[in-house]
């Protein structure tokens, strides 16, 4: 039979055993909407047999079977079974599903050993064994038929650490317990035997009342060492689902993930602040990132101070500094919030300082320790960083033009067709603008191709310079000294006031190549959709012959399409 503690231990877990059968449940439907393919079979044994251990729990909670210790032992240990053996199959294909299976494995590996008699020696390793052995037995069952993943081992050691933890708090609760509960029944015998000498009987209860204090102040620590165990379980799931995220990462948007780290760390760690800055051109981004979240004013989305904090940060990566007594005018944004004292962590890739993570907390000795959480997390944000920049590389070299380093016909082509899509479906206004090098070929037979490269790349950049970095549109190289700008959503005035001043530019600029100076005029001819030419797809052939006229009317002109423009024959 079980003693009342115990009966009432097992109720409140009960109700604990619903909540993180939920969870389970929750995770495994996220792992589904996420991967976006069907649900392993695995999966769906393990929602379907924890379902079977919920119905199992309700009916020997209704019946009182948990009144004999036999029946309790044996189903904690058949439940810890069911999940470690889920935890074996499931850590190679669905690392997160894995972690959330975890923490069950170790909520009833902590009430076996509870439930056990933990302070008898031989019980005591019996259970050990009982509960240990099938673990390791596990792992090495799991490398000799898969091999040594990396990341499953890590986790699987990690894991080992906990449970051996946990077992060895429980030991020392469970015995502390009962040498505790054994010196106050004999103090309150021997109290019950001085009743007439009152002078003993005030030592003996100030006697019990320090061990009430010593228990009491065992079980606080009990909670506390508990609560740092779920706090290293948190972190080491939201650490396997960044990997998860960062495997991934290369097909989803930049600064959404980004954005999902600084969301992740204010909820794992609790933080009142968090901000991340990357400067420009770092993944080819034309502006510096600067994005930020706070709980307490959820009006914040970025810090002018960010940029500041970037610029001051170590170019070593292990050079965290912490700021305290926030002044606004150092930290102009983040004294709105409640935060009391920030970290500031350098990001470098290959020694070079490319960004800071920033995390402010309402503690101002908040991070004074306590920070091996981010020891692990940025390194894997700059592993994401990396990949992004590889692939981005990779695409710029697909899309560029290999002199000019702007948009090639091939990317240029896409870009336009879907600016035409937009434009249809929101009845938008379009303007396109092509231009050609007037007289090119003289140049090129005067001063020779390397010249007219320089010239090309020269009126490339001032074009990119003009439309491109204000994000007014995007242009192309469209032939060998032919360029094309588009102006998406803008209507032909608006348009022609970037078109002039690239036109004036390109008039007052010299380029100087191999000892010899070079002037350089351009023809440009502008059309419209709707108001000038009434079909999209008619757009690139009505600004090249627009170009065409204003090149057979003298040159070093813009001429805006119109009645008279024709075909070039």
């Amino acid at each position: 039979m079980l003693d009342e503690s115990l009966l009432e231990k097992q109720k409140s877990q009960l109700f604990f055993h619903r909540i993180i059968y939920i969870l389970v449940a929750v995770v495994v439907f996220i792992g589904f909407v996420m991967t976006s393919v069907t649900t392993d079979f695995l999966q769906l044994w393990l929602v379907v047999g924890t379902a079977l251990l919920a119905v199992i729990e309700g009916v020997f909670s209704k019946f009182l079977f948990w009144n004999k210790k036999w029946i309790l032992l044996t189903l904690t240990y058949v439940q810890y079974s069911f999940f470690l053996v889920f935890m074996y199959l499931l850590y190679q294909k669905d690392i997160f599903t894995t972690l959330a299976i975890s923490v069950l494995m170790l909520t009833f590996m902590f009430e076996y050993s509870y439930y056990s008699d933990i302070a008898d020696d031989l019980k005591n390793k019996l259970s050990l064994i009982i509960l240990i052995v099938p673990f390791f037995v596990t792992v090495i069952v799991s490398f000799c038929l898969h091999g040594v993943d990396v990341t499953g081992f890590l986790l699987l050691i990690d894991y080992a650490i906990f449970c051996l933890m946990n077992i060895m708090l429980v030991r020392v609760f469970y015995i502390s317990e009962h040498i505790l509960m054994k010196q106050i029944d004999i103090l309150t015998f021997q109290v019950e035997d001085m009743k007439e000498d009152n002078d003993e009987l005030v030592a003996v209860k100030n006697r019990i009342e320090k061990v009430n204090e010593e228990l009491n102040l065992q079980r606080v620590k009990l909670a506390q060492m508990n609560r740092e165990v779920n706090q290293s379980n948190a972190e080491l799931a939201i650490q396997a689902e960044l990997l998860k995220n960062i495997n991934g990462s290369l097909s989803k948007d930049i600064p959404a993930f980004l954005n999902y780290i600084i969301d992740s760390v204010i909820r794992i760690r609790h933080a009142e602040f968090c901000g991340i800055y990357i400067d420009k051109n770092v993944f080819f981004n034309k502006r510096p990132f600067n994005s930020a979240s706070c709980v307490s004013n959820e009006t914040i989305k970025d810090a002018s101070e960010m940029k500041i904090l970037y610029e001051k940060a170590s170019n070593r990566e292990d050079d965290w500094r912490v700021y305290r007594n926030l002044e606004e005018e150092d930290f102009p944004t983040i004294v709105k919030t409640n935060t009391h004292s920030i970290m500031v962590m350098p990001l470098v890739l290959d020694k070079k300082k490319y960004g800071v993570i920033v995390v402010g907390s309402r503690n101002p000795m908040a991070f004074e320790e306590h920070v091996t959480f981010y020891d692990v997390i940025v390194p894997q944000f700059n592993l994401a960083i990396h990949n992004f920049q590889l692939y981005n590389q990779m695409k710029h070299i697909a899309q560029t033009d290999g002199l000019t380093g702007i948009n090639n016909r091939t990317h240029f082509n896409r870009l336009f067709n879907e600016q035409m899509d937009v434009t249809l479906r929101n009845n938008e206004p379009l303007t396109v603008a092509l231009f050609d090098i007037d007289k090119f070929k003289r140049i090129n037979d005067t001063y020779g191709h390397l010249v007219g490269d320089e010239v090309i790349k020269c009126i490339a950049s001032l074009a990119y310079e003009y439309v491109e970095v204000p994000e007014k549109g995007f242009i192309c190289r469209y032939g060998g000294e032919e360029f094309v700008l588009v102006f998406p959503n803008t209507n032909t005035d608006t348009a022609l006031e970037t078109v002039r001043a690239l036109h004036k530019k390109i008039e007052d600029t010299t380029v100087e190549a191999y000892g010899h100076v070079v002037s350089m005029t351009v023809s440009i001819g502008v059309t419209n959709y709707p108001v000038i030419c009434d079909d999209v797809n008619q757009l690139l052939k009505r600004a090249d012959w627009s170009m065409y006229y204003a090149k057979e009317h003298g040159r070093n002109q813009i001429k805006v399409d119109g009645p008279d423009v024709t075909e070039v024959k």
